[in-house]
């Protein structure tokens, strides 16, 4: 006789359950559980009835809530004269054994979320069967995230990149590995596909509080935090008037309305620091050119550059002629 392997999923809650195996030759009357506790098991099971090479029967159950340890499975492996050859990875240090009616049961509990390969051997048959267990886990209890600033924790400054990170567990400092994102927030940012745990995104252009929360799932456990940040506003961009020269002069430049610190630049970008303060003088100039000043706030916030051109005029040229004698 050869039955075909039955899923199923059986809600214990403690009365009394009687289980019967046909096998060749022999039935044996499994007085499954006369109370839950008496094998250590828990509320939820996915069965496993199978009856291929050998007469065995695998229980799974996946982990719950009883944070701050997710490792709450549990695996049972009933067989009849059967023996376990190899288990990769083991699920536990050690295993529960006992004897119910002339059929062995062993049972793993306190098993982390993960799959785990049997092998069973069954003397008294001749036979070797495989069986694999997933235990997963069945509750946000067991997951959690933290979001916060990857780097300065602000304020930040209008336009600036702001970077945020997402830290996840899974109870007793467990790293769980297998975490999907998604972010939303209240200026406009998300992201829903292929997101990382960690995320840049420009600050708004208008001074507020904000936040951007995350959602990170694993397994069916999904957790969620939100990071609140401030923003502030840039300062306005100087006043400053461009000059002439003649050529081979200095030219003295000036530059107002700045409540910070005055810089001025040799390009657009900002990328040469000339000097700062109010006046900048250039050096011996013989052509024209810009140069650029910004206003920079105490907390490092910048304005937009302001163009300061100098002109630069050529010197007039004397022409001198002898005039002949009358």
């Amino acid at each position: 006789m050869k039955l075909n392997k039955i899923y199923s999923i059986l809600l214990l809650t403690g009365l009394f359950f009687s289980v019967s195996f046909m096998w060749p030759n022999k039935k044996v009357e499994l007085p499954l559980l006369k109370k839950v506790n008496d094998y250590g098991f828990l509320d939820n099971f996915s069965v496993v009835h199978s009856e291929m090479a050998c007469p065995t029967t695998l229980y799974v159950s996946n982990t719950t809530s009883s944070c701050p340890s997710p490792c709450t499975g549990t695996i049972v492996i009933i067989h009849e004269g059967g023996l376990i050859t190899s288990v990769n990875p083991p699920p536990s240090n050690t295993a529960n054994n006992s004897n119910v009616g002339g059929v062995a049961i062993r049972t793993y509990t306190n098993v982390c979320p993960n799959s785990y390969a049997f092998q069973v051997f069954d003397g008294s048959q001749g036979c070797t069967e495989n069986l694999v267990a997933t235990v997963g886990t069945s509750s946000s209890g067991c997951c959690s995230v933290s979001l916060g600033p990857s780097g300065s924790p602000g304020p930040y400054c209008a336009g600036q990149q702001v970077c945020v990170s997402a830290n996840t567990g899974g109870g007793s400092g467990q790293t769980r590995l297998a975490y999907s994102y998604t972010y939303t927030s209240n200026f406009g940012y998300s992201c829903s596909n292929n997101c990382g745990s960690t995320v840049c995104f420009t600050a708004p252009s208008t001074p507020g509080n904000y936040s951007i929360t995350v959602s990170a799932t694993e397994n069916g456990c999904t957790a969620t935090d939100t990071y609140g940040f401030v923003v502030i506003g840039n300062p306005s961009t100087p006043n400053a008037s461009g000059v002439s020269i003649c050529a081979g002069n200095s030219a003295l430049l000036s530059a107002s309305g700045c409540s910070g610190t005055l810089r001025w630049y040799n390009d657009s970008n900002g990328n040469t620091l000339l000097g700062s303060g109010s006046t900048f003088s250039t050096p011996n100039l013989n052509s024209s050119r810009n140069y650029y000043v910004r206003c920079e706030s105490a907390n490092g916030c910048v304005s937009s550059m302001r163009t300061v051109p100098v002109s630069v005029i050529s010197n007039p040229t004397a022409n001198i002629t002898t005039a002949p004698p009358s």
